[in-house]
């Protein structure tokens, strides 16, 4: 009995996946969607920085020198700290944000020793 020999499966080398016209390098767009840019064209401070955030905690980290304030959810820590920078005439240090889960955006700025937050906060009306 002769045995009928099943056609070879021909292995066809893999396709990269396609990509769009315009569409940046692999691993550009880091994690998640992607990072939309902040404010193009124009930059307002005041679009940035929405209001100083007074809690008690809030009060109490301006001895640690370090001011916090509610801003706009597409806010950058560079946009944050450009505009705290432009607005209120300080040197900031440091820019830490937190998405709360109320929606809002937190941002803890930490000022340079040359600039005091305590001062800062007794003008916007904190202290």
């Amino acid at each position: 009995m002769a045995e009928t020999a099943e056609p070879q499966q021909v292995k066809k080398p893999m396709k990269s996946p396609r990509k769009k016209p315009g569409a940046s390098p692999a691993g550009a767009e880091g994690k998640g969607k992607g990072k939309a840019k902040a404010f193009p064209g124009t930059f307002r401070p005041e679009e940035v920085l929405l209001y100083p955030y007074t809690t008690e905690k809030a009060v109490r980290m301006t001895a640690l020198n370090t001011i916090t304030f509610i801003v706009a959810r597409t806010a950058t820590k560079g946009t944050v700290r450009m505009a705290m920078e432009s607005l209120y005439g300080v040197k900031v240090a440091a820019v830490r944000t937190q998405n709360a889960a109320n929606g809002k955006k937190k941002a803890y700025i930490d000022l340079s020793p040359e600039s005091s937050a305590s001062d800062l906060a007794s003008k916007l009306g904190m202290l």
